[in-house]
């Protein structure tokens, strides 16, 4: 009951801001290619995100709102899950339940519900929210493989949350972080007295999930406007769900970067729970450790390899990827909360919870309008605009993720202006991209096909040549405040 009251009351927050225009707020510069590869049936960027996109087919098919508004939806709602659920998650693994003992699950769930992280990741198109519900699941799963008295450890449960966690890795690979941990705890439930055909039984459901990736192949075949990797054959299957246009970013940010990051870092999570949540979430691995070795560890692992994943990827929205340390702080909170209310008087713990409430309070109020959606109207002023503009027929080249996704989710996913031909730049390297464009576009003269174009820029060239008669705009982004500065329509090449 507590738990649900914490979703309740997260969802009805989020829903106070839920967008119903495309955004670039809190790093959703992707949101249009999610968006027009769920309304195309089509295929998003690397490496696919197979349960996301098919989620985001059925939560379309909701009657309420813009198609915007019903992508935010599949964050919204998981979010307000994630929170509930880890809430009940801690009061499992405190003592027995009384009053006292259901608020430090209901701090640590309004609390990472309200932190200007994840709220920032709950209200807007993205997978990382989706993420968060299975980090949780798959914390489940390793306590309940690590409980032989819980009610949670029966196998059919246990074979319900593998399953889950499987379907987890198709929206995120980053969840596969956890393996070891889950691997580990798997192998511990071995070695108990009939715990092997389980156990077996659990790793089965986990590759059953992951066979969500075939459906990648499937939609592939239809040739889907948004189509990365084509993933029709081995090949492109593998480029795809290895994301292999991403592994440049992994561990390569330079020292002088990660030193920055971290200081930062550190300083907006203290700046999250205050020096009284410092103390507490200190207390509260103490607290873990005292409680169960394995669980102190384990807890310690998850958020260490989650951080140093955050701080080696070089990427501008990295910090996204803490998300899952921010779940183990909110447990830790919780323990550190229990600790201390199982060694003050009734009155005194009243007290500390009345405290623990007014300061969550604040803290809503004064992140709300820092991660609110609706206050950047940048993206759907920009492709409106641009749309008005572009002459009949015209190609439209693109080059970044902002003016491509948003352009790509007008253009495909709404179909917003049919005459014009989108091609973007950086992908006219690639062959499967360049097989795309024939099938969405077959009116159109092509060059025939040549290793000379996989180098930067030279298939485009001739493209264009191939295409006299029409009209070209371009964008230009300027990086380093990510808005298009400068929108130019000629027909000179």
């Amino acid at each position: 009951m507590a738990s649900a009251f914490v979703s309740l009351i997260l969802l009805g927050l989020y829903l106070t801001m839920a967008p119903s225009q495309l955004t670039w707020s809190n790093f959703g510069s992707d949101a249009g290619d999610y968006l027009a590869a769920v309304l195309t049936q089509g295929i998003p960027h690397p490496s696919g995100y197979p349960t996301y996109i098919i989620l985001g087919g059925l939560f379309q098919k909701i009657p309420l709102g813009t198609p915007y508004f019903r992508g935010a939806l599949l964050s919204i709602i998981p979010a307000a899950l994630a929170c509930g659920l880890l809430s009940f998650l801690v009061n499992s693994m405190l003592p027995p339940l009384s009053t006292k003992r259901v608020f430090p699950g209901v701090l640590a769930g309004l609390w990472l519900g309200t932190t200007s992280l994840y709220w920032s990741q709950a209200v807007i198109v993205e997978v990382h929210a989706l993420n968060a519900l299975f980090v949780v699941l798959s914390l489940f799963w390793v306590y309940a493989l690590g409980a032989p008295h819980s009610s949670f450890s029966q196998p059919g449960y246990l074979i319900a949350l593998a399953a889950l966690v499987g379907l987890g890795v198709g929206n995120h690979l980053i969840l596969l972080l956890g393996a070891p941990v889950w691997l580990l705890a798997l192998g511990w439930f071995a070695r108990r007295p009939e715990g092997l055909k389980p156990a077996v039984w659990q790793l089965a459901a986990l590759f059953f999930g992951l066979l969500v990736y075939l459906i990648l192949p499937l939609r592939a075949r239809h040739f889907p406007a948004i189509n990365w990797g084509n993933p029709q054959n081995l090949e492109g299957f593998l480029w795809q769900v290895a994301a292999q246009p991403y592994q440049g970013l992994a561990f390569h940010t330079p020292q002088a970067v990660v030193w920055e990051r971290l200081s930062s870092w550190v300083i907006a999570l203290a700046a999250e729970v205050g020096y009284i949540g410092v103390a507490l979430g200190i207390l509260g691995l103490f607290a873990a450790f005292s409680k169960s070795r394995p669980i102190g560890w384990f807890s310690l692992f998850f958020g260490g390899i989650y951080s140093i994943f955050a701080l080696g990827y070089y990427s501008n929205d990295s910090q996204v990827y803490l998300i899952p340390l921010y779940l183990l702080v909110a447990i830790w909170l919780a323990f550190g909360l229990d600790a201390i209310s199982r060694r003050i008087s009734k009155a005194g713990g009243a007290g500390m919870i009345l405290l623990v409430i007014a300061l969550l309070i604040y803290k809503g109020i004064a992140t709300y309008p820092q991660v609110d959606p609706r206050r950047d109207l940048r993206a759907a002023r920009f492709v409106e605009e641009y749309l008005d503009r572009i002459p009949p027929n015209a190609l439209v080249i693109t080059d970044a993720d902002q003016d491509t996704f948003a352009l790509w989710y007008y253009h495909f996913g709404l179909s917003a202006r049919p005459d014009i031909i989108l091609v973007v730049s950086k992908l006219a390297d690639f062959e499967w991209y360049r097989q795309t464009l024939t099938h969405i576009y077959p009116h159109l003269s092509y060059p025939p096909d040549s290793p000379q174009y996989e180098k930067s820029g030279v298939w485009l060239a001739d493209f264009l040549v191939f295409n006299p008669a029409k009209p070209v705009c371009r964008s230009t982004l300027d990086q380093e405040s990510e808005q298009i500065v400068n929108t130019h329509c000629s027909f000179s090449r």
